[in-house]
This record gives structure tokens, sequence and C-alpha cells, in this order.
């Protein structure tokens, strides 16, 4: 019989209940050239809280925004439940490549310098708790040639 801790981190409990999700997105960008990803949060008493780790090779911005307009979702991307004997299914929809005329409001803005990362698993410095029932923008922009851009969106879902 092995011996296990008597108390269990909230946000690892939720990886063995099985609800907790991770999606990964990477693509070398030029000078001005974006990736775009567009976050959809479930309508139901479920909550998103997201952390996402960002890195570039060379500079780039981030932006995250709230109630984009948005006209084609774009191409949907695997999320994939880390708990692997659970059958959950995420409730967040994320996607790629999005038609938008309106980011929306901006809710945070990062640059990155050349060969930097940002996301460590510090919840209370990385944490977003994401409204129900909304949509949000993650529009990184290359202001480098030949930039190696890559983006984890690390997330559960737990009920209010």
């Amino acid at each position: 019989m092995g011996s296990h801790p008597a108390y269990i981190e909230h946000t690892h409990e939720e990886i063995h209940e099985g609800k907790h999700f991770v999606t990964t997105y990477a693509a070398v960008k030029n000078n001005a050239e974006t990736i775009v990803l567009l976050l959809t949060t479930p309508d139901n008493t479920a909550v998103a809280h997201l952390l996402t780790k960002l890195r570039s090779s060379g500079e780039a911005n981030f932006v995250l925004s709230e109630n984009p307009t948005v006209s084609n979702v774009g191409t949907a991307l695997t999320e994939i439940n880390r708990n692997r004997n659970s059958a959950n299914t995420a409730g967040v929809v994320v996607t790629h490549t999005p038609t938008t005329s309106d980011a929306g409001t901006v809710i945070y803005t990062e640059h990155q310098g050349s060969g930097q990362q940002r996301g460590a698993d510090v919840r209370g410095d990385n944490e977003f708790v994401l409204k129900q029932n909304e949509q949000y923008l993650l529009t990184i922009t290359s202001e480098a040639a030949s930039n190696d851009l890559s983006v984890i969106l690390d997330w559960y879902e737990a009920r209010v």
C-alpha cells in the first residue's frame, strides 16, 4: 500500500476528477503576423479557470480580450482531458484563425522579449476565471522574422 498526502491541492484534484483540460497551438510567424485563438465558454454552471503559457523565440505582443465580434469561429483545436482515464469532455471550445471585426475589450496585454517565456503554474499571478457563455480572443503578434510562437492553454472547469 503506497502513501499519499493527506491533502491534495484543489487544481490537482480537478485533474483526478477529469475536469482539467489542455490544448496547444504553435506556428512560426514573421514580423506583424499573428496567431489568433478564440475561446468560447459554455452556457452552464461550470466556470473555466484558465492559465496561459506563452513562448516566443523573438519579440512578440500577447493580448487577451473579452467579447469580440466574431463572424466565423475558425478551426477547432483538440482539448485534451489531463486525466486520460476520464471520458469527460471540455465545455470550453478553442479554435484558431477566427474571423473577427472587433477584438472586444482588452483585459490583459504583455510584451515578450527574445527567448522569453511567460506562464508559470502560479495561479494567483496568472489565472483568469472566465465568464460563462462568453468569447475571448487571444492574439499573439510577432515582432520578428521567423519567430517561433507557442501557446499552451491549461484550464479546469468547476461548478460555481
